[in-house]
């Protein structure tokens, strides 16, 4: 996925005092699978910008930027493989919160990586253990999916929007129980997520994208899909502004940080 890359020395640079625009040197940057962008500054400055997200919420950003371009078939399987890794998520952040080490994690879900009907149980029964009722998912979701995957079916948009609703419901209804109940360990988890970022972005200058935004926040949940896609091709519109112009004027203000969202 593409996000917005900035050059994080020139903008450190920046005097808090000056109420002036300055010209910050930047391009559309690529994400790498830890979730992490690299931007080569012309005056020869190196930083490292990642979107404040986990990776499931990447994919789905994905396949919604699939969607919104035409691609139905490509963006169904991105919207599955963002399921897969939101159970995966899920799983986790529950298993640390019975104190378990994250190695252990990690051998635990070796054992079950390469079967999604395996990590699927195991997500309806710490589910059930969490929540004390049972999750249902519906029958129509593996039935469409295997249709895309194995059938090779190329589906109509109404379909893959009615599909990535269903998806985007499930994702957020868990997930929003999962903040509720499970913060300390929601933030645990991202501390790793940083982690695992950490060799792409060691030595160099490095940006949290907080302001990056999401299709899957929870505050969000009740907010009209449609809409929210809308946006989010608004804002891929003005992401290819960004990159014709090879960098944003942002002025920052007496002692104010610079606010960047795109």
């Amino acid at each position: 996925m593409r996000i917005l890359g900035l050059c994080v020395e020139c903008l450190d640079k920046l005097s808090k005092e000056s109420l002036e625009e300055t010209f910050i040197p930047g391009d559309i940057v690529e994400l790498n699978d830890s979730g992490v962008g690299i931007f080569d500054c012309p005056y020869g400055h190196k930083s490292a910008v990642a979107p404040h997200l986990e990776k499931y919420e990447i994919l789905f950003e994905s396949a919604c930027l699939a969607f919104i371009d035409g691609h139905t078939r490509e963006s169904v399987s991105s919207f599955i493989v963002s399921l897969e890794r939101f159970i995966e998520y899920y799983i986790r952040v529950i298993l640390l919160g019975f104190n378990i080490e994250w190695e252990e994690i990690d051998l635990v879900w070796k054992n079950m990586s390469n079967s999604s009907q395996r990590q699927l149980g195991a997500f309806h029964v710490l589910n059930l253990i969490d929540s004390k009722r049972t999750f249902s998912i519906d029958n129509w979701i593996e039935e469409f999916r295997n249709k895309i995957i194995h059938k090779g079916y190329i589906p109509k948009k109404e379909e893959v929007f009615m599909f990535a609703s269903i998806i985007r419901d499930m994702i957020l209804s868990v997930k929003e129980n999962l903040i509720n109940m499970h913060k300390e360990y929601v933030e645990k988890h991202y501390d790793r997520t940083l982690e695992e970022r950490s060799p792409y972005t060691k030595g160099k200058k490095h940006i949290e994208l907080a302001n990056f935004y999401s299709m899957l926040l929870v505050k969000n949940k009740d907010d009209d899909f449609e809409k929210l896609l809308d946006q989010l091709e608004e804002r891929k519109k003005a992401l290819l502004e960004f990159s014709e112009a090879k960098g944003l004027k942002i002025k920052i203000g007496y002692g104010k940080q610079p606010e960047i969202e795109l």
